[in-house]
Order: structure tokens, then sequence, then C-alpha cells
């Protein structure tokens, strides 16, 4: 769920919905010439039969702004492939974060409108797997629940998204099992809401409700960075969903549904954000009157009785457009201005939302804190190339505590040196704040190691920064930032992760630390001790690793009566369920329970694999802990 930040410096949303987060900081300056901002247009170009049109150039279209003609100031087709196949073993979420994967062109949010399934909750969850599994490549994604009771946080890591959508359940949905009578459609707004009938009134809170969400999100989106942005609406319809100028010009938004309509719309404009309405099916199976919402923002409505088709024309709307831009040539333009996009060649049917605000994206939050504006973002900030990992291990007490790894990579411009500032928050994913979060200064001044003749003061290209934080079991997702001064860059890095408990185990497993032997502890600046579990090295952020490596592995045994001896084994297993490699471990009554294995790989097919660490004691049930990984040639 996004969350909203508990101290001073980051943005939070109006307490009247539960969907909570960060205000969204631009991810690149918006451009100006003379004083007037480009205006960007995302537009999909379909044939007869439906199908993208690709290979259009600028000449094919023309674009304007209230009747007027534009000059296209800038162009790009954008076609996006299938999405990829994984990495890592399928199912199985990452342990690591990488902010290069967040440079992706397009940020798809799922709203899954749980007050208005109308008891087709099985259908609506089935949607949401299908889009994640076939949207293309190059996509960031995130989900909200307009009853505020779930949600997950934008990622680029499918198996995260999918785990959380399997453990999802409907706690708020008033029109369960409801006649279609029982609940009225009103397409005309909310001037009959005078006459109570059943759910009349967890209708009318739930569509307030339902297009606040969706305006606050919409806010969050917003920036003029290029990046395309879709809101997947999945719900048997919402009331009041009039058209742009109908609720908002001629009535003026004077009634609760009308202004919270044109609330939403305004946000959505200012965004540039189109709406993909689904509905699961039910009573109100045409998919309602939010095809007015559609229309305006360049989507289009799926009624149930057309799923198929329709889900395959949304997936290929979002894997096939062009980026038009344009600098508006009338001066003192003021509020929503109409915009339309035409194509030249015949026979081919244009989308894109049908208007914009002259004011431009949503301002990003104030923020006097540089590391805390860096992880207000939705998505991470990526000038500098960072990359998160985190692993769980536990004090002579059985409390966790989290073991954060940043790698810097300043890129080709430059080494690394002098002062280096990071930021490690950790944000409670239940509580929906931020509950532990360390801020530190290092200074670099070693001479880089195996690096040749570079000057003292450098540091080796890529450095490894840690925190530790103390974290109650749970969901928490870390947002870390680094600003290297020296090179001129900055960026945060996002990662969601769990912290398990072991009060009621007998025996518990912590995380996994790896690393290549021999482990390069030249990047490691400043280590972080943490309170009771001394390394062996410096866990790596790497997963990928040769056949040519000694795989290093480290975990710790937590065991509630320590004179209890352990026994267990790491093996490699990929995604058929074959062992590739297996070592056994055991641990003495006597041991301090901690364990560290050499793994040769040098007769490891190249693949995707898990490592599992599986231990039990006394025929008792085993403890398991896994991480995935990839060996190449």
């Amino acid at each position: 769920m996004f969350f909203r930040f508990g101290f001073v410096g980051f943005g939070c949303l109006i307490s009247s919905v539960a969907f909570v987060g960060l205000l969204q900081a631009s991810q690149q300056r918006p451009v100006f010439r003379s004083g007037v901002e480009l205006v960007q247009i995302d537009v999909v170009v379909v044939d007869e039969h439906g199908q993208p049109v690709r290979g259009l150039t600028k000449e094919d279209f023309q674009l304007y702004d209230r009747g007027v003609e534009q000059a296209i100031a800038t162009f790009a087709a954008r076609i996006h492939d299938p999405a990829p196949a994984g990495l890592f073993p399928a199912g199985l979420p990452a342990d690591v974060a990488d902010n290069r994967s967040a440079k992706s062109d397009r940020l798809v949010i799922i709203v899954l409108d749980d007050l208005h399934f109308r008891g087709r909750t099985p259908e609506a969850t089935a949607l949401v797997r299908r889009v994640v599994n076939e949207i293309g490549d190059s996509v960031s994604m995130g989900l909200v629940t307009t009853s505020g009771t779930f949600g997950v946080e934008v990622t680029e890591d499918r198996a995260r998204l999918l785990r959380a959508v399997d453990g999802f359940l409907d706690r708020f949905d008033p029109g369960r099992g409801a006649h279609p009578a029982a609940v009225p459609v009103r397409q005309g707004g909310s001037a009959d809401l005078a006459t109570p009938r059943p759910n009349d009134i967890a209708d009318f809170w739930g569509t307030l409700h339902a297009y606040k969400t969706v305006e606050d999100v919409a806010r969050m989106a917003g920036a003029n960075d290029g990046r395309r942005k879709a809101f997947i609406w999945i719900s048997a319809g919402v009331d009041g969903a009039l058209r742009y100028h109908d609720a908002c010009e001629r009535t003026g938004g004077n009634d609760y549904i009308s202004t919270s309509l044109c609330g939403m719309f305004d946000k959505l404009h200012r965004s540039s954000v189109a709406v993909y309405p689904i509905s699961p099916g039910g009573p109100m199976d045409t998919g309602g009157p939010l095809v007015n919402i559609a229309t305006d923002t360049g989507g289009f409505a799926i009624p149930a009785s057309n799923m198929n088709a329709g889900l395959t024309r949304v997936l290929s709307d979002l894997d096939n457009y062009y980026l038009l831009g344009f600098y508006p040539s009338e001066e003192g333009r003021k509020g929503y201005r109409d915009v339309d996009v035409r194509v030249l060649r015949p026979g081919l049917t244009v989308r894109h939302r049908l208007g914009y605000h002259a004011a431009g994206p949503p301002p990003p939050p104030k923020n006097d804190d540089p590391l805390g504006a860096l992880v207000a973002p939705i998505v991470p900030t990526t000038d500098l190339h960072l990359r998160l990992g985190a692993t769980t291990f536990f004090r002579k007490n059985g409390s966790p505590e989290l073991l954060a790894t940043i790698e810097v990579d300043p890129g080709t411009n430059g080494m690394l040196r002098g002062q280096l500032e990071f930021a490690v928050f950790a944000v409670n994913l239940k509580k929906k704040k931020v509950t532990q979060s360390t801020e530190r200064r290092v200074v670099i001044e070693r001479p880089a190691e195996g690096v040749g003749a570079v000057g003292a003061g450098l540091a080796p290209a890529r450095i490894l920064l840690q925190a530790a934080l103390p974290c109650p079991p749970g969901a928490y997702q870390l947002r870390a930032s680094v600003m290297a001064k020296a090179v001129g860059k900055s960026g945060s890095v996002y990662l969601q992760t769990d912290v398990p408990s072991v009060e009621q185990l007998p025996i518990g497993l912590s995380g996994i630390a790896l690393a290549a032997e021999p482990a390069d502890a030249s990047k490691l600046v400043e280590p972080t001790p943490l309170a009771d579990v001394p390394l062996p090295f410096a866990p790596a952020v790497e997963r990928e690793f040769r056949q040519h490596d000694t795989l290093l592995v480290f975990f710790q045994l937590f065991r509630r009566k320590s004179r209890v001896p352990v026994d267990g084994s790491a093996a490699l297993v990929d995604d058929e369920g074959r062992e590739a490699a297996r070592i056994p471990w055991s641990v003495a009554a006597s041991s301090g329970g901690l364990v560290t294995l050499r793994l040769p790989l040098r007769d490891v097919p190249a693949g995707a694999y898990r490592l599992v660490v599986l231990g039990a004691s006394n025929g008792a049930a085993p403890s398991v802990t896994q991480i995935g990984l990839r060996i190449v040639p």
C-alpha cells in the first residue's frame, strides 16, 4: 500500500482515504521555452481491425489546441515487446532492487475498486493477474484498492505483486451478493439521491471514496516526464460518472458527487493519465458510466461481455503508442483546454486525452531535507545508479535486525571520493509510515585497490554502504537515497522486503548473505556492525554469478534452546524442482549458530536457481529460507 511518512519533511495525503503516499516529485525537469511549458500527449492509433499502427512519423499527425493548429515540437514512437522472461526463478520475489529498472517509460496503476465489485471478487483479482502477466516490458506497476485496505507499492517486481494479490481479501464490498435491482444505476449524477433505497448510503460514500482515491493517486503520478501513465480501473461501475464538461463546466460541480468527480478529473488531466475501466461482470455488466471517464482521458471501457478482446486491446494500447509534444501558442492561457489529434492517413482511429490543464502537472512537495526529498517520488530517482539489498538477522533475544546494503555506481563519468551522504528509511506497510530510519555521512579517502594508476583519495568504481535497522516482524519497503557531491549526482532506490518472526519457532533461519569468493572487502565503506552477528564477509547485492565462481553463503540459526543440535542442507534448485548442487551443514549444541558455506559452481549448468537453505532438529518441522540467483557461463 502506498504510505504516509510519519515525520516532518514528507507530504501526507488527506486522511479521508486510506490509500496514502508520497507526492510525486518530477523525475525530469519540465522542458521550458520562453516561459511556456511543453505539453505532452500520448496517442494510440489503430486500424479498422483495432490493431496498433506502427511506423507513423510526425508528418502524419496534426494537433489542435482549442481548434488552433499547433506545431509538434517533439515526437517519439513507443513499441514494447512482450513481458520479459524472469531472470530469476518464477514466483520468487526479488531481494535486490536496481533503480535502473525504474527508468521504465510507463507507469500502470491497477485500481481495484473493491467498493464496487458487486460480489465479483474472484473475477476482479483474476483480471489483475492477467494484466500483470501479459503487459509488455519496461513498465512500473502498483495496485491500490478504493477501500484503502490493501495495496502494492509501485514496483518492477511482478512476482511480488502477484504474490500480494494472491493474499488479497475483500473485506468491503457493500454490493456483495446484492440483486441488480437493489443496486440502482444512476447515469445522470446525484440528483436522485433524495429518495433513499437499499444500499444508497453505502453506494454514495463508496462513490466519493472511489473518486477521491483515484484523484490522490493521479496527483502522485503527476510529472511532465514523458512517461505514459495509465490506470486500469477494475469496477462493476460507479455512479454519477459524467463527462468532464457536463460535470465541471455546465453543472459547476455543485453537489458532492460532481465536486469529487471534478477534483479527480483535474488531477487526471494535469498528470496525463489514461483510464481503462474493466468490469468484472455482475449487475453492471456493461461497464457502467465509467466509460465517460475513459473517453475523456484517452482510454476506453471494457464490459465483461467482451472481456478477452477488450483486455487484449488495453494491453496493446499500453504497449504501442506515440508521444507528441507541443508548446501552446496562446499566451495567458488558463484552466482546462480542449485538445485534438488527427492522423492524415485514412481509415485509422486515434485515441488520446481530450484536454489538458494549463497549470501543468501537480507541483512536487516541498522538502527541506535533500535525502528525504530523493525518496519522496512514487518511483526512484535514477541520476545515480544504485542497487539495494536487505537481509534479516536476529539478535540474541530473537528480535529482527535488517542489514541494508547499498551499491553505488557513479558510472563512466568519474570515480567517487570525498564526502558521501546516504539515508535508509524503513516503511512499515501495515502502519503506512516510516518506523525506522538512519542517515549517515562517510568520507572516501583511501586509494583504489586494483584500479591501476589512479590518484590517492579515489575509491573503486563501485562501493558498498551499509545500514542496520531494528525492525519488528512485518512487511516493509526500504527507501534508500545517496548524494555523491564529487560526481554531482544523487539517486534513490526502493525495495520491498518481509521481516520474519521466530518467536513461536523452536528454530529459525535468518536471511541469506551471498558473495563470490574472494569477497571484495575493498568496496565496503565504514561497515555497520549488527548488534549480535559478526559478518564473515560483506554481503553483495550481485545476484548473477559465473560458473568459475565459488559461492560464499552465510546465514544465522536462531534457537530458543541453545543446546539443540541442528542438521540441514543448502541446495540449488531450478524451476523444475531439480537439484543442481547440494551441500550439507550442521550446528552442534554448543555452537553459536552462525553458518558459512562454500559452494563451487563449476559443475552447475547456467540458468536461474533458488538457493534453498533448510534446517531441522529432533524430527521437528524444518525451517526454510531461500534466495534467487542466476548462474552464467
